[in-house]
């Protein structure tokens, strides 16, 4: 089943194209604005259809499940050693 939330028309923006949409558009979707989606093709009646896709944030665990290191085994990156032991210069809350 099909169901039409709202109207839009394809627009120049920038290098490239974008599509505006409506509040109820959104709702029905489940997005808000800042939600990452990814546009998809989804075949429906012999036709392909764009779909818009949220993006999940992986979560903490799944961020790092292939994770090996341990702390015991941490290097601090040479960028950070620099600056990593001084004290504050101005009104910073540490």
């Amino acid at each position: 089943m099909v169901n039409e939330i709202s109207e839009t028309k394809i627009t120049k923006w920038g290098n490239g194209h974008g599509a505006f949409l409506s509040k109820k558009a959104l709702a029905a979707g489940n997005l808000t604005e800042g939600t990452k989606i990814r546009v998809i093709t989804v075949h429906h009646n012999g036709r392909d259809i764009l779909a818009l896709e949220p993006e999940d944030k992986p979560t903490l665990a799944e961020k790092y499940a292939n994770y090996t290191g341990t702390p015991e085994t941490y290097q601090q990156p040479e960028d950070l050693k620099d600056w990593s032991h001084k004290r504050p210069t101005g009104k910073e809350i540490w």
